[in-house]
């Protein structure tokens, strides 16, 4: 009888032994499913303004979803090719960032900007572009998006240096857990 019984358990333990394991890949699967559906999109509109120089910038930014909080970038700057400027309107330029959004509460928000327009040394120099959101921490982590970027840069004080001050804006739409 014990034999008996020991084999039923080993049974019904087999048995439940499966319905468990199929029940934990199902959790899994809808788990997954689960939180890449709980991404949704909302719109996204941040104003920043800050100094700029060689090889990057450092700002002030306010932002939907993210409260005051801080903007740095890292630049490079190239010619774009086929981009022309209308003459004495200043020397076409493509600016390319690696920008870094910080919310009030310290999750961060990861892009890449692109952005082009006619240089004007030693004056007011109007920039658009697209930022391409690619991740960040805290609720951000899986974070993506696009964003309008329109850019005013004004290196009238120094004009030597290529620096000065900047403001921008950006609008569109990111994809995080809300």
């Amino acid at each position: 009888m014990t034999s008996k019984s020991s084999r039923g358990t080993r049974r019904v333990c087999g048995v439940v032994g499966s319905v468990c394991a199929s029940a934990l890949v199902l959790l899994a699967i809808q788990g997954s499913s689960a939180t890449a559906l709980s991404a949704q999109p909302v719109p996204f509109r941040a104003s920043a303004t800050g100094s700029y120089g060689s090889g990057g910038g450092n700002g002030v930014e306010k932002a939907t979803h993210m409260g005051d909080g801080d903007l740095h970038t890292l630049i490079t700057a190239n010619l774009p090719p086929g981009f022309t400027c209308a003459p004495g309107s200043g020397v076409p330029v493509r600016f390319v960032q690696q920008v870094e959004h910080t919310a009030a509460n310290g999750d961060q928000l990861f892009g890449r900007l692109e952005s082009t327009g006619c240089l004007v040394i030693g004056g007011i120099t109007h920039l658009h572009g697209t930022e391409t959101i690619t991740g960040g921490t805290g609720r951000f982590a899986d974070a993506e998006g696009s964003l309008d970027v329109v850019t005013t840069l004004d290196d009238s004080t120094d004009p030597v240096n290529v620096s000065g001050q900047f403001v921008a804006e950006r609008t569109g739409t990111i994809w995080f857990d809300v």
